[in-house]
């Protein structure tokens, strides 16, 4: 009996541990990274509302909309870091990396009741924790509000499977349910999504009745079609609403259609993540778009031919479904001011893991010979192994500023904010040059922005004030605040113009003659 009771206790820490040394030495050597210069130091190194956990600060994170959107629970998690470790991003990221373990075997439970097989559920879960798209949820301490919410989506669900038998157990079971899906709300708003993952896998994967697991999940659905509507109204409240996306009904069809083909191809080949922003090619929306159509109308012709084949995979076409749903609120329907970025793909990798471990299931279920199995089991390890070593490589350039906004413009060389950014931290680490450079690659993928011109011109004058320290101290900054102020007037840029010459600050007065040309 004894021998029993320690093999089972054997078998249920296996993967437990399994999946601790896997994300240990995928991102070990990479936790001693500092605070990064986007988000980190406005949501935590310069907030001292979150520095400790009281009464106060509680307040505060619920009080209002805090950095553009309303995550209260975000904002309240670095509180407990601020009372523990404060100023010290090793233990934030150690935070961020316990959050991932914990989703890991929540979804490897989650993915074991679907399926029935262990094997399966091991597969999906490890392919989940070892991808490339992970590294921004442990390196990017910011990131924290994604894999915050997946925790307690993860339970929501599995709040969700229990099925009691007295009607007043179901009804407590309801409540919880109800009660963590606003918790994961309050940390991300776009885990609306997950009522209707839930409905997808009740109906194609427990073949469920629909109505039955419709009535399951109404309350979620009733409150996440509420945050649904609400959400537009948020964004445009927080001028996250992009003013520049076209206009056209052909040309936001594109949108969605290049949105989607951005994601799925990232899902596909994980090797070129980029840790910003990527912008769609604008002249060619119109292309996506009767592209996107076509490739619509060929699915559903092929599903109404082909129906039969359907019922068959019924459950792959669910766990597609459930990474469609996971997709949605990222296809840009409601154009963001930023485009797509590879870290919302925390959800739909979710429906990917169900599906590998449902194809696994599948596998397992045929009583394929050893020699098959062998090799399955050595190719999913041989995948878990290249995920697990590019992560680790990806891990490793998110240790500073500067080495993760260089992957930025090597991986999107056309994207305003990664030259943007990299501007920026070159520029605070007084390179100037450097960080003109990258001002200037900025300005020629967006020319009228002002920002990238205040950029061009901060780092010509600070290398003009470093060459003349006759000049005294000068604030740059607020010089070039004055620059980009009257950027549109030509009479008080000549004037400035004739004042930089005087002062000999040559590469300014050059900037200032190049707007004087463009404005031409």
């Amino acid at each position: 009996m004894n021998k029993l009771t320690t093999r089972s206790w054997i078998a249920r820490l296996r993967f437990p541990v399994i999946s601790l040394v896997l994300l240990c030495a995928v991102y070990g050597a990479s936790l001693n990274g500092n605070f990064l210069k986007w988000d980190d130091d406005r949501f935590v190194q310069n907030n001292p509302h979150v520095s400790e956990l009281s009464v106060s600060n509680i307040q505060w994170a619920f009080s209002d909309l805090r950095f553009e959107s309303y995550q209260p629970l975000h904002m309240i998690s670095y509180m407990f870091d601020g009372s523990f470790w404060a100023g010290k991003p090793i233990g934030y990221k150690i935070h961020n990396l316990v959050l991932l373990y914990l989703a890991g075997l929540l979804l490897f439970s989650l993915l074991r009741k679907m399926t029935g097989a262990e094997w399966a559920a091991v597969a999906g879960t490890a392919l989940f924790l070892a991808a490339p798209h992970r590294v921004e949820s442990v390196a990017w301490i910011s990131a924290r509000k994604d894999v915050l919410a997946l925790v307690l989506a993860l339970l929501v669900w599995h709040v969700h499977l229990i099925e009691p038998e007295k009607t007043w157990r179901f009804w407590m079971l309801r409540a919880a349910e109800l009660l963590l899906f606003g918790l994961a709300l309050l940390s991300k708003s776009s885990v609306f999504v997950l009522p209707f993952m839930i409905l997808v896998a009740d109906v194609a994967i427990r073949r469920r009745s629909a109505v039955r697991s419709l009535a399951g999940c109404a309350l979620p659905i009733v409150v996440a079609v509420g945050v649904a509507v609400f959400l537009p109204m948020l964004w445009a409240k927080s001028q996250l609403v992009n003013a520049d996306a076209p206009k056209d009904t052909l040309s936001r069809i594109g949108l969605v259609c290049w949105s989607a083909g951005h994601y799925i191809r990232s899902i596909v080949w994980p090797f070129s993540l980029s840790p910003l922003y990527a912008a769609p090619p604008f002249e060619s929306l119109r292309m996506w778009a009767f592209g996107g159509m076509a490739i619509g109308v060929g699915g559903i012709v092929l599903s109404v031919r082909f129906r039969h084949v359907l019922h068959k995979y019924f459950s792959f076409i669910g766990a597609l479904l459930m990474v469609a749903f996971a997709l949605a609120p990222f296809l840009n329907v409601v154009p963001m001011y930023y485009w797509v970025a590879d870290r919302y793909l925390l959800f739909p990798s979710v429906g990917v893991s169900v599906l590998v471990a449902l194809a696994i299931a599948a596998i397992e279920k045929r009583a394929a010979p050893l020699p098959q199995r062998m090799v399955l089991v050595s190719l999913v390890v041989l995948v878990v192994g290249i995920l697990s070593w590019r992560s680790a490589v990806d891990a490793m350039q998110w240790k500073q500023s500067d080495t993760m906004f260089e992957l930025a413009v090597k991986r999107q060389p056309n994207s305003f904010w990664a030259h943007m950014k990299l501007g920026e931290v070159l520029r605070d680490a007084k390179k100037y040059a450097a960080s003109e450079e990258q001002y200037r690659e900025a300005r020629r993928i967006r020319p009228l922005s002002p920002s990238a011109l205040g950029g061009v011109y901060w780092t010509a004058f600070a290398q003009d004030i470093s060459e003349h320290p006759e000049l005294g101290a000068v604030d740059a900054e607020n010089v070039t605040g004055y620059f980009v102020h009257i950027a549109s007037s030509p009479p008080q840029l000549r004037r400035l113009l004739e004042k930089l010459k005087q002062t000999r600050c040559h590469r300014a007065a050059s900037v200032v003659q190049e707007r004087l040309d463009e404005m031409r």
